[in-house]
């Protein structure tokens, strides 16, 4: 069911590039011009890389690991990895320590901004706010359109301050049973509530996946980081708003399976 959509977000954020690059070329500056033949004398040290592309995504794919193991069984790949191409000389103690401190730095960095939403997240719930939202939600008179814009906004609200999993643990065991009721389709929604909490890994405050490119990125301020991602969020708005008005998109696929 997500197979369509990912492939729109593609086409949407390549769109974005190429209207950057005719609008300020100087964004996007060309790189050296590369041989065919230097091109594929680089091609071995891709080998370590496919290697980790086959261990993490197949075994995603064949049902061996959930993703979450898989995120465990690809670190566990890429530290013995890392130990061969020590002993093997292909790699010096200075650069694994570099690399394990920057590791360890952008984890410790991401772990403390979890914390802090699990935090805000566990008081919300105790404050009764997702089931004050349930019964305002229940007891108006919307209709189910309705219903839909609002828990999309709702959805945006908590992405700009609450991690991807204190959102789903809140919010589908009221947002799952009240929309079933309404007669939207499961598969659909699930795609629907990806999409959003996607978005919301871009929105500030607490847009994780903009911390990690600048934790990445050191040079890079925070501010210029949210500013950079703006056309991107702009794609990834009108992207859910042709998913919300074309469930087809996300059930045509899934239909055809058997």
């Amino acid at each position: 069911s997500g197979v369509v959509p990912g492939l729109l977000t593609m086409v949407g954020f390549s769109l974005m590039l190429i209207i950057i690059a005719l609008r300020a070329p100087h964004q996007l500056p060309s790189g050296s011009k590369v041989s065919w033949r230097e091109k594929f004398a680089c091609l071995p040290g891709l080998f370590p890389l496919a290697i980790l592309f086959i261990v993490v995504l197949g075994g995603i794919y064949t049902g061996i690991v959930t993703p979450t193991e898989a995120a465990a069984v690809g670190a566990m790949t890429t530290f013995i990895m890392t130990v061969i191409a020590l002993l093997r000389r292909r790699a010096t103690w200075s650069e694994t320590r570099q690399a394990f401190r920057e590791t360890i730095s952008t984890s410790a960095m991401l772990f403390t901004l979890f914390v802090g939403a699990g935090i805000f997240s566990f008081f919300l719930t105790m404050a009764g706010v997702p089931f004050a939202i349930e019964r305002a939600i229940t007891g108006s008179s919307l209709p189910a359109v309705g219903v839909l814009l609002v828990v999309t906004v709702i959805y945006l609200i908590l992405g700009m301050f609450l991690d991807p999993m204190s959102i789903m643990v809140i919010t589908i065991p009221i947002v799952y049973p009240t929309m079933m009721a309404l007669g939207y389709n499961g598969i659909w929604l699930g795609v629907i509530v990806v999409k959003l909490i996607g978005i919301g890994l871009l929105t500030p405050p607490v847009g994780l996946n903009v911390y990690v490119v600048k934790s990445v990125v050191p040079d890079l301020t925070l501010d210029d980081a949210f500013k950079g991602i703006g056309v991107f969020l702009i794609a990834e708005v009108v992207l859910l708003a042709i998913l919300l008005a074309f469930p087809e998109l996300s059930l045509w696929l899934p239909a055809r399976m058997k």
